[in-house]
């Protein structure tokens, strides 16, 4: 069936014309959305199991320093590791975090000495692997279930007990393994921050697991008897079918630990339905809104078929005798109103563009200006954060973390340029007698005034760091140790000479220690400085010492 008639034509065209253009747009923005949408479901799992994996990294890593730290601790070194002020400082570090299971004190033949609760003192521990591998050097154990202290801990629990050890040799003052520091960490701790990161996010149907290098499962325990499906590599999120047939959004990422043994992976899988539900929701609004368009587009054709077929035919009629006018002759000559309106409109229409586009390029160049600068205050903000993370905030001067950075690099300054530093190690004497007679804003009065009395007397190539409660650095860079000692000597005597109203006269006692090619590695160091320290208040404080050669 022919369709003469142009208006007919016409909006037959203008039909199909609309149908096409909107079942293409709607096809092209569904497939752009859906997977935008899916590839920020994936990024989103991805970034949670990330941050969890950084959040147990920095957990386990905690909690080797403070094993490490309190084996090195004075107190552990000299003490009669069987005495209570042993005990007590075992219990306040179990309570310092609700996870130590046990912290005990073993001796070089496996008999427990001294433990938090009195746990296990007595027994011999000498077959278990921490206590073996305690004795070589600082160790980390994967998780197993506890042996000795599963009924003493938890007798009641349907869950068995399991541990992480953290462990550390205690050495004399000799050098020697004098006995073993073990801690027994509740691996309960996983599930208590893996349960804090999906709080609150129970409608995503969000699942975390933990396998170990042996490819079992060892968090949640309900699933230690369930196979492990094909993971996607570490750092990747998929689509993959687990034993329960479901099909889950699954991503891995490896948690980073200090023993290489310890190759952990966290998995978070969350239900494929569950992550694609906006891209479901998606679908149906592109759906009703393309149906939306094709009815409006139906509509519009009739209207705009209408529209051009009048002019146009008059137009037709008209066009033999002007054929061969040009075109603007043609629009400015031609008698169809119609023709010259579309001119003059289009005429109008190009000059309001051309004045909209100066006014976009004004605005535009504003912008710039604007994000300039904005850009400039947000540079300048980073910079005093970052100079606020390495200053201690009590005295201005530097912080633990900035003395850490500039020893690193004086330490490669020295290995490779041979440059002579030297470290000084400032004790306050009798600081705690200060804070309990006078209180403790007076003790951070004689803090805060102490440390501009010292930076007055340095260099500004020198460093003055706190390191915590009354206890100072000093990195001397391009010093030798006779004039580390010169330093140390003038920091003394402009203590002892300092004035402080409220106090009185205080003293400092000093250690000094060189680098030396025999002592960079460990920062070995920090330790001579610290027992140069150590000797300085022996011997009646307010004195310089050396460390031993």
């Amino acid at each position: 069936m022919k369709i003469n008639s142009f208006y007919l034509r016409l909006t037959a065209y203008f039909a199909a014309l609309v149908l096409l253009c909107c079942l293409l747009l709607a096809f092209h923005f569904d497939r752009l959305a859906t997977l935008a949408l899916t590839e920020a479901a994936a990024r989103n799992l991805f970034n949670t199991t990330r941050s969890a994996a950084m959040q147990i990294t920095v957990n386990m890593q905690e909690r080797e320093r403070e094993v490490l730290l309190l084996s090195r601790s004075h107190l552990l070194k000299t003490a009669d590791l069987r005495t209570s002020l042993v005990s007590n400082r075992l219990q306040d570090i179990q309570q310092s975090y609700p996870y130590y299971a046990w912290i005990g004190i073993a001796a070089p033949d496996g008999e427990v000495l001294n433990a938090t609760g009195k746990l296990l003192v007595g027994e011999n521990v000498a077959a278990r692997p921490w206590f073996q591998a305690g004795l070589k050097g600082p160790y980390v154990g994967d998780v197993h279930k506890a042996l000795l202290l599963e009924q003493l801990l938890r007798p009641n629990s349907t869950e068995p007990l399991r541990f992480i050890d953290f462990v550390a040799p205690l050495y004399d003052e000799t050098g020697q393994v004098k006995a073993v520091l073990g801690t027994h960490v509740d691996w309960a701790w996983v599930a208590q921050l893996l349960s804090g990161i999906l709080d609150g996010a129970t409608e995503q149907q969000l699942e975390f697991f933990i396998l170990d290098a042996k490819q079992q499962w060892l968090y949640p325990f309900s699933a230690s008897n369930t196979a492990v499906p094909p993971l996607p590599d570490t750092g990747q999120t998929t689509s993959i079918r687990w034993p329960d047939q479901q099909h889950y959004l699954t991503s891995v990422v490896q948690i980073q630990t200090n023993q290489p043994a310890l190759q952990w992976q966290l998995v978070l899988r969350q239900p494929v339905n569950t992550a694609l539900t906006p891209v479901k929701l998606l679908h149906q609004q592109i759906l009703w809104l393309a149906l939306a368009l094709i009815a409006l587009g139906l509509l519009l054709s009739l209207v705009l078929a209408r529209q051009f077929s009048l002019p146009i035919i008059k137009l037709a009629r008209d066009a033999r005798s002007i054929s061969s006018a040009k075109l603007q002759d043609f629009q400015t000559e031609s008698s169809l109103t119609e023709i010259r309106e579309l001119a003059n409109a289009l005429h109008t229409m190009l000059q309001s563009l051309q004045h909209k586009q100066q006014q976009l390029t004004e605005a535009n160049n504003t912008l710039e200006q604007q994000v300039a600068e904005r850009t400039l205050e947000l540079q300048h903000a980073n910079q005093v954060l970052q100079q606020l993370s390495l200053t201690d905030p009590l005295t201005g001067v530097a912080n633990r973390r900035r003395a850490e950075q500039q020893l690193q690099l004086a330490i490669a300054q020295f290995q490779r340029y041979q440059t002579p530093a030297t470290v000084l190690l400032l004790d306050i004497d009798h600081f705690k007698r200060i804070n309990d007679n006078f209180g403790h804003d007076i003790g951070d009065l004689v803090l805060k005034q102490l440390a501009q009395a010292w930076q007055a007397e340095l260099r500004s190539s020198d460093l003055l760091a706190r390191l915590g409660g009354e206890e100072f650095l000093v990195l001397a860079t391009q010093t030798n140790l006779d004039d580390a000692v010169l330093l140390a000597e003038k920091l003394r005597v402009s203590t002892a000479a300092l004035h402080i109203p409220q106090v009185g006269k205080v003293t400092v006692s000093i250690g000094v220690a060189p680098f030396t090619p025999d002592n960079l590695e460990h920062e070995l160091f920090l330790k001579q400085a610290d027992e140069a320290l150590y000797r300085a208040k022996q011997t009646g404080r307010n004195q310089v010492r050396l460390a031993l050669s």
